[in-house]
């Protein structure tokens, strides 16, 4: 004979969609919350790296000091500019001019792995990267530094891809700029 009274034992169907509903909505935010942080993590990646490139030019600027006095590093020089000595070389001696115009190249086109390829630098690493180096610029403030007549102000800009805007004819790009001042 059955009980009136029988206690339930287990779940209901509702109990249990309800309980997969709530679930999945918590993770969606986690999943939400993983994509901002990739972009973040991207993000502190790539300016990490203008920020080593930016360093690594102030540390040429201070070992090529003749170069550095005569504002030699604020030049033209790209990727395609031809006939500049590879100081690196053995054997090879670079007036203070030719350093640096081969250092500026090194660091916006990166060095020279084989006859025409590079790897690093900024036109490698960064996405839409540009290198600007301004002599004894105004908006550089030097303070407790003493001067000698050769302040640089290193630009490195980027465009950093924007994960958050929509894809269907929005600018998905935004700049970055490192800015480093220095006193070689």
């Amino acid at each position: 004979m059955f009980k009136a009274n029988k206690k339930q034992q287990g779940f209901s169907l509702i109990e249990v969609l309800v309980s997969l509903l709530i679930l999945g909505v918590g993770m969606l935010g986690l999943g939400g919350l993983q994509v901002a942080s990739i972009k973040g993590a991207e993000n502190a990646h790539t300016r990490n790296i203008g920020n080593q490139l930016a360093f690594d030019m102030s540390d040429r600027m201070r070992a090529n000091q003749d170069g550095s006095d005569a504002g030699f590093y604020e030049n033209s020089v790209s990727c395609t500019t031809a006939g500049i000595p590879n100081c690196r070389r053995r054997g090879v001696t670079c007036s203070p001019q030719e350093r640096a115009d081969f250092d500026t190249q090194e660091i916006l086109c990166g060095m020279k792995v084989g006859v025409h390829a590079r790897s690093g630098g900024i036109g490698n690493s960064l996405l839409g990267g540009e290198l600007d180096v301004s002599f004894q610029p105004a908006n550089c403030v030097m303070a407790n530094i003493p001067y000698n007549n050769a302040a640089y102000q290193i630009d490195i800009t980027w465009d950093q891809r924007n994960l958050h805007q929509k894809q269907s004819g929005a600018n998905n790009t935004q700049d970055q700029i490192v800015t480093v001042c220095v006193n070689p």
